[in-house]
């Protein structure tokens, strides 16, 4: 295809020195995107097909991801306090942000099990969302405690959640389970309430 689009990335894209005070005077003042079809971030898709890559988002793409989530997302999810395990090198890891702000949302995230347990009490966490393994690693490192009582949701995605996942969710963190599904290129496709996954197993979204 002649007219494809190729942008090239070195080494600069990733250079950051820790012992450099982030000046964000200057880039706040830094001139942006011109253009609604510049690409403004690549994120790693999570290899649904066996083939993980790299995938270009636009800025026109962003903006119309998040206003699409906040039409269809829960209000549970959207509003209070969230903590999403996600990594910011994956679609759902830098849409968490982007989503959140902009609903005067605000949003954890940790770098282990027992770290969010910390702040799902600390900051009263609402929401918590991860992929099935995450959710598994913060049953584990809940152990026998007593549920967190401030989260009134959880979201799991990218992959089907197994009816036993479920029922321990449900029984551990939160009775308000959705799974939700979708693609890096296309974005979130289809959402299931815990109703849905019981009815219907293997469904993912």
């Amino acid at each position: 295809v002649s007219d494809l689009p190729i942008r090239r990335v070195d080494a600069r894209w990733f250079a950051f020195d820790q012992s450099v005070p982030t000046d964000y005077s200057a880039l706040l003042a830094m001139p942006g995107f011109s253009h609604p079809d510049d690409v403004v971030r690549y994120v790693y898709s999570s290899g649904t097909t066996g083939r993980p890559k790299c995938v270009a988002l636009t800025n026109r793409t962003l903006e119309t991801r998040i206003a699409h989530t906040h039409l269809v997302l829960h209000q549970r999810i959207l509003t209070g306090a969230a903590l999403n395990m996600m990594g910011f090198s994956t679609i759902a890891g830098i849409m968490a942000p982007l989503v959140s702000h902009t609903a005067g949302a605000l949003l954890c995230f940790s770098s282990s099990y027992a770290e969010a347990l910390n702040m799902v009490r600390m900051f009263n966490i609402s929401a918590l969302a991860g992929a099935v393994v995450q959710i598994q690693g913060i049953l584990k490192a809940l152990g026998n405690a007593a549920p967190p009582a401030s989260l009134r949701c959880v979201s799991v995605g990218g992959s089907k959640v197994p009816l036993a996942l479920l029922t321990e969710i449900r029984s551990r963190l939160s009775s308000f389970v959705f799974g939700g599904y979708g693609s890096t290129e296309i974005g979130s496709l289809t959402m299931a309430s815990g109703a849905d996954i019981e009815r219907h197993e293997g469904a993912a979204g």
